[in-house]
């Protein structure tokens, strides 16, 4: 299930003609408002299925709310119940339960941030555990593992908790619970990868879509210049205070003389100028501390913060929703394609995605090489009850077939 359009056609071009991709992953139970954006009607969910995976919302206690420290109990809000508070990482959640009360899955793998496990007090359980318990409800055995992109293969250190479960009712199981996880863990450190710096997943600086997109900002920045002129200057919007505050109070911090001095290099790059001011600043920071204090600051994503930057490794410090990666190696922008890179995931040429589209979706993605890893695991640690030694072989080659494709 995909809630927004753009999103939920583009994973829609990857599947079957008869494969449903629904518009809300919180109503799946609800025969009357369960919408297929495939088939344009209201279709069934199947009596069961294999595999199910999933990550559900993690506004509530995601670092990067303002308000997850008063959301730090989130599930506790309706976990075992259905919920009211309109929460968003409840209500899709309880859609992930959903699931798994009206397909039975024999396994399934959810996702979400590191701060899921973030402990409140010594007398209040995390929002991981109360999953946990709500998953263990439906006749699930479960394990957490928090795994890091960087680990298999991927240049951005995304530490992400992923469940996996295994159903302790299914009769065709023929391992026990505690062997499978066991397994799958003992697999998955197998898989590690080391990844090669962030700078050999991007395209060369003369590739056509690099020029496109410098090109499509630079129009789009006159765009945004003619409008300021013709603006009414007695009713011009007054600059945004707060983050010129902001930015005033980090240098303050970091002794650096206001206004920035930002470095010949990047000053002369056309992707600089094409900037808006305040990520100018944001790279004139990280710039400073590249080449003021000497840090090894190859990245910097100048939209979520001043001091969002990779420090070493030439690692992307992290993808995440609107993030809008500069590269100090190449003085220019990263595009949306390569963020996707970053996540494990190519797009092809002729993808008709906007770039800021592209970046948006890789913040939201799951990162791929970690997906792959935890569902070899996963296959290579499943057993089934079976007569014969040919028939387990035909019946994990047929599930493979079934979750691959």
């Amino acid at each position: 299930a995909e809630s927004v359009p753009y999103k939920a056609s583009y994973c829609c071009s990857f599947m079957d003609e008869d494969a449903c991709m629904f518009e809300d992953a919180t109503v799946l139970k609800d025969d009357a408002k369960r919408k297929c954006r495939v088939h344009g009607q209201n279709c069934e969910l199947p009596d069961r299925v294999d595999a199910f995976g999933a990550g559900f919302s993690c506004t509530s206690y995601s670092m990067l709310n303002k308000n997850a420290s008063e959301n730090a109990t989130a599930m506790t809000k309706s976990v075992n119940q259905d919920p009211s508070g309109n929460v968003a990482s409840v209500t899709t959640f309880h859609g992930c339960l959903d699931v798994l009360d009206e397909c039975s899955p024999v396994w399934a793998v959810f996702e979400n941030v590191e701060s899921i496990d973030r402990e409140v007090d010594d007398d209040t359980q995390t929002n991981l555990e109360l999953c946990l318990a709500a998953i263990a409800d439906r006749g699930y055995a479960s394990q957490s593992f928090l795994l890091d992109a960087l680990w298999f293969g991927l240049p951005q250190s995304r530490r992400r908790v992923y469940i996996v479960c295994l159903s302790i009712r299914d009769r065709n199981v023929g391992c026990s619970a505690e062997d499978f996880l066991s397994n799958v863990q003992s697999i998955i450190t197998k898989l590690y990868l080391q990844s090669p710096p962030a700078d050999k997943f991007l395209l060369p600086d003369t590739h056509a879509l690099v020029k496109g997109h410098l090109r499509s900002l630079e129009a789009d920045r006159q765009q945004r210049l003619a409008k300021e002129q013709e603006q009414d200057t007695s009713k011009a919007h007054p600059k945004n205070p707060s983050w010129m505050a902001l930015h005033m109070n980090v240098a303050e911090k970091r002794g650096i003389t206001w206004p920035l001095n930002v470095c010949k290099q990047v000053k002369e790059s056309p992707w600089f100028r094409v900037l808006t001011e305040r990520a100018q600043e944001v790279v004139g920071f990280a710039s400073d501390e590249r080449e003021r204090l000497g840090k090894p600051v190859d990245y910097a994503d100048v939209y979520h913060s001043a001091s969002r930057y990779s420090t070493g490794r030439g690692n992307f410090p992290i993808v995440l929703p609107r993030t809008i990666g500069w590269t100090f190696l190449r003085q220019r922008l990263v595009l949306g394609r390569e963020l996707m890179m970053f996540q494990g995931h190519s797009v092809s040429a002729d993808c008709d995605l906007t770039e800021a589209q592209l970046g948006n979706m890789a913040g939201n993605a799951f990162a791929g090489n970690v997906v792959i890893a935890v569902v070899t695991a996963v296959l290579g640690s499943l057993r089934f009850v079976s007569e014969s030694e040919d028939e387990e072989t035909n019946s994990i080659l047929d599930l493979v077939n079934t979750v691959t494709g």
